[in-house]
């Protein structure tokens, strides 16, 4: 089960009145129930970060690619298995042109993403599936990625671009 910070909250205040009232029942002094009210809080703020720093991952089998992980499941595996390949590499291709090159070493370790995974046939939902970007962002970055990749793209393969500016096929 995941935890909300917002319905804990709320519980928290709720059961805060209800002891509030018994305290004053009991014949307990404003301060004292204050005191006693300050000690919950703390343990309450404690209890919080816990939850926040220890959520499980509910993975249910060794299948990574399963709808019911959580995200921050999906996110830590990401992490692990990220490497970092070699830029001529990067994106399975080899690069002769040290412009091309150098331009894609400009690009946001986000945007290298998008990148290969617009090279390895993704579209925008799988793109936003695997990343958690939102689609949004993602035709954002890509409009990024040509503007900052078109000057070596055109300097590298110029059959590709008409005489017209603006029509290429990339």
């Amino acid at each position: 089960m995941s935890f909300n910070r917002r319905n804990e909250y709320k519980r928290y205040i709720a059961k805060q009145e209800v002891q509030k009232r018994e305290y004053i029942a009991l014949g307990l002094s404003a301060e004292q129930i204050e005191k006693i009210q300050e000690l919950d809080r703390q343990q309450f703020l404690s209890d919080m970060r816990f939850y926040m720093h220890n959520q499980s991952f509910n993975y249910v089998n060794d299948d990574f690619e399963t709808d019911e992980q959580s995200p921050l499941f999906k996110r830590f595996f990401h992490c692990l298995t990220t490497y970092q390949e070699p830029i001529d590499k990067y994106l399975g291709m080899d690069i002769d042109s040290d412009d091309l090159i150098v331009a894609i070493k400009r690009l946001s370790p986000i945007q290298k993403e998008v990148l290969k995974l617009l090279i390895d046939g993704c579209s925008v939902e799988e793109i936003n599936k695997i990343t958690r970007i939102p689609c949004r962002t993602i035709y954002y970055k890509k409009k990024q990625i040509k503007k900052k990749l078109l000057p070596s793209m055109k300097k590298l393969f110029p059959e590709c671009f008409d005489a017209k500016e603006g029509d290429s096929e990339f």
